[in-house]
């Protein structure tokens, strides 16, 4: 399973409260097995969860801040002057179950009625082009207005851990592409419906900050998972982090 974790510290002396510092957000797991997943794109630690194919050679997906009345962060196609969009914004790995139905509904919008931006959306079993062959629907945008669109998925074979894409396919020298609110359930009984297990994600904990005095880096180091204890460098599972 997913997850992400960060600490606030919070320095205490005789004579009163300081300032309380948040550390960076540590993003854990290998896979979404937990439905419904939810992703607002809310920083670039999230927006890096997700792969990007730059199939094009030029511009591409990125992290955006854009602050607007209806959502704060997106998930952005940046037009090229000199390519064809052909570029990918692939989904983590999602653990799906075979007999089970799926969806996902995600806010999508282009950039101004002066510009007509394309794309559509994929589904696979890989986070690659060769693996992203189903185009499920394909949308174009002519202004900048906010939509939701929902999309059932197609039917679950074999269990296995599948992937959504949003494929930009507009022509050189328009605009933009906006996604966020992205939601992926499952619409059949049985729940969460990824196969996967509630308590199979653990929040980090005895969490540990090393300072070098030489150079002023900060180590940060964790351990999660059933183990609990503490952070062993040489185990896979009980990473530590450099920031």
């Amino acid at each position: 399973s997913m997850g992400s974790s960060y600490y606030v510290t919070t320095p205490y002396t005789a004579d009163g409260e300081g300032q309380a510092a948040k550390s960076v957000t540590i993003e854990l797991g290998s896979e979404i097995s937990i439905l419904p997943y939810n992703c607002v794109f809310e920083n670039q630690s999230v927006f890096n969860t997700w792969t990007v194919i730059d199939n094009n050679g030029g511009s591409t997906w990125q992290w955006k801040k854009r602050g607007l009345s209806d959502y704060e962060c997106f998930a952005m196609y940046q037009y090229d002057s000199k390519n064809d969009a052909d570029d990918y914004l692939v989904s983590p790995p999602i653990r799906m179950k075979a007999g089970q139905t799926y969806s996902v509904k995600f806010n999508y919008r282009g950039s101004n009625d002066s510009h007509t931006e394309k794309f559509d959306v994929r589904f696979g079993n890989a986070a690659t082009v060769e693996g992203l062959t189903n185009s499920l629907k394909s949308y174009t945008l002519n202004d900048g207005e906010g939509r939701f669109d929902t999309i059932d998925l197609p039917e679950i074979t074999e269990d296995g851990a599948y992937y959504i894409a949003f494929h930009a396919t507009s022509e050189k020298n328009q605009y933009n592409i906006y996604i966020t609110d992205v939601t992926v359930s499952c619409t059949s009984g049985g729940g969460t419906g990824g196969g996967g297990d509630d308590e199979s994600f653990k929040a980090p904990t005895n969490l540990k900050a090393t300072v070098n005095a030489d150079n002023g880096d900060v180590l940060l180091s964790w351990a999660y998972g059933n183990g609990g204890g503490g952070t062993d460098p040489d185990d896979p599972d009980d990473p530590g982090l450099s920031v």
